[in-house]
């Protein structure tokens, strides 16, 4: 799913970027802040919502009716990464949508910045994204280069559980090489 550049359609590009910047948004707000027709917005939103990129977040109301806001899921947050949006800006985003400070997230970001944006994406294989909730569940070492295997590495090892998971992980595979 993910192996090229740019995968994405402009408008969904467009999207995704908006996101990142403003935070949450109606289908209708999407569609004044980038001067797009509705239509068209309500298209590639539910496109994004078909690969898991964005999702609803809340809701606002506006005139006795409720209508969604979207927001990226932890997959869009890294192809808005991937796209050119600020790393900063999306962690303090996904915090303030999320409601929660968490290691999991701080892995999760400082495993982005670790690597080069084109790379960004490496990431999604080797996190678990169920219930919006990042955890390390593996590092690949057939997906990445030497460098950004250390630079990985670097990364979970400031975090003690994750520091942990992984010298037990290395320690099977040196018995088994051992053995």
């Amino acid at each position: 799913m993910t192996t090229k550049n740019n995968w994405l359609p402009p408008l969904q590009k467009e999207i995704i970027l908006l996101l990142s910047k403003e935070g949450p948004l109606t289908k209708h707000g999407i569609a004044k802040k980038l001067d797009k027709s509705y239509k068209n917005v309500d298209f590639a939103l539910n496109s994004l919502e078909t690969k898991k990129l964005i999702e609803p977040s809340g809701t606002k109301h506006y005139r006795n009716q409720r209508f969604n806001t979207y927001w990226l899921t932890l997959k869009g947050v890294v192809e808005a990464f991937v796209n050119g949006a600020s790393i900063q800006q999306l962690k303090v985003l996904t915090e303030n949508v999320l409601k929660q400070k968490s290691e999991h997230l701080d892995v999760f970001f400082d495993l982005m910045a670790s690597l080069k944006r084109k790379n960004a994406r490496k990431i999604l294989g080797m996190i678990d994204f169920s219930n919006g909730r990042p955890r390390l569940i593996s590092i690949d070492l057939n997906i990445m280069n030497e460098k950004e295997t250390r630079k990985v590495l670097r990364v979970v090892k400031k975090y003690e559980s994750y520091r942990r998971k992984v010298k037990q992980a290395l320690q099977s595979v040196i018995d088994e090489l051992e053995a």
